[in-house]
């Protein structure tokens, strides 16, 4: 069997019955030749199946799961995005992981995501890329950057609600660029940046920026971000002067300030802006706690040589933070 077509039944309810998904799955995994196939439903592991065909050219079809795709060792997600540039597919979500990083990998992906792939069901989107650079002209000796360019093509999938990035890119995300995000993608429960390696750089996002992030995102509970409290106030954006300005209480209960930056003076107004007026649902609460390391062989020479001191600056916002929440009776923080 090289091609399959069957255009199927129009009623979505009923080829995700258990059996219906079943009977095409089993059917591709029996077929080791495949070229082209149109079938109404598949399961993950008929999807991961096809991607391991030398001979398979063109997939359309609807996934009763989320797609789960890995590249081969040593090889960067331009092995996912190739794969991916053969399909269209209507994923609820998708996990793409990669353990090799290349220069325009993670674009190329984004970029193909929004070509291929349903802009509505899409709600879950988590692409890992770490470990070995590859040592492509391109990457070899120089910066890898997650910009908001990079990002631009995933902002047509307007319905995302979980969104986690975990690069070793640079993060080149300013005040700018965190609107775009909120605005783009207004049901976020979940957004993490870099969570496992920070930013790798010092943010270039104002804490004024942040604080307009958020209040466009009335649906956020967890959030692994990177500021810098000590960058002057620059109107614009639709970011307000008045930092301490009360507004609605927020739901975020998860908040990773990663290699947020401050500084003694204004230890008070960044507490103030966490308080519990603003955020009373707020359980967890760290800065500086990814472990500042080598990231392939590579150090963040101004992280490892201010990371002690930043710690210490942090457990003091945080010190402030549970003041207030213990003088309203509330559960304090945790790192």
């Amino acid at each position: 069997m090289t091609r399959f077509d069957w255009e199927g039944t129009s009623n979505k309810d009923a080829i995700l019955l258990p059996h219906v998904v079943s009977a095409f799955s089993d059917c591709v995994h029996a077929w080791g030749s495949l070229e082209y196939l149109t079938c109404p439903v598949l399961d993950n592991g008929a999807v991961r199946h096809l991607s391991s065909l030398k001979s398979f050219e063109k997939l359309s079809t609807t996934l009763s799961s989320a797609l789960t795709l890995f590249s081969p060792p040593h090889h960067s997600l331009s092995t996912i995005t190739n794969f991916i540039k053969l399909i269209e597919i209507a994923p609820t979500g998708v996990q793409l992981i990669a353990d090799t990083a290349s220069a325009s990998a993670l674009a190329d992906l984004l970029q193909t995501l929004s070509t291929q792939c349903d802009a509505i069901k899409l709600n879950t989107l988590y692409i890992s890329e770490h470990g070995l650079t590859d040592q492509s002209p391109q990457t070899a000796g120089g910066r890898l950057e997650l910009t908001r360019t990079t990002l631009e093509p995933a902002f047509k999938f307007k319905n995302l609600t979980m969104v986690q990035l975990n690069t070793t890119r640079e993060v080149l995300l300013d005040d700018a660029a965190l609107i775009d995000i909120a605005d783009a993608w207004p049901k976020l429960i979940a957004l993490g940046i870099n969570p496992q390696f920070a930013w790798r750089v010092r943010p270039r996002v104002t804490l004024r920026g942040l604080r307009a992030f958020l209040a466009r995102l009335p649906s956020l509970k967890v959030l692994d971000i990177a500021f810098d409290a000590t960058i002057p106030f620059s109107s614009g954006h639709g970011i307000s002067e008045d930092i301490n300005m009360v507004y609605d209480p927020k739901p975020l209960c998860s908040l990773n300030l990663l290699n947020s930056w401050i500084d003694e003076a204004n230890i008070v107004e960044v507490a103030n802006f966490f308080s519990c007026i603003s955020f009373p649902d707020l359980r967890d609460f760290g800065a500086w706690a990814f472990g500042v390391a080598m990231v392939e062989g590579r150090i963040n020479v101004e992280d490892i040589m201010n990371a002690g001191s930043q710690q210490k600056l942090w457990m003091r916002v945080r010190e402030r933070i549970n003041a207030q929440r213990r003088s309203r009776g509330l559960v304090e923080v945790s790192e």
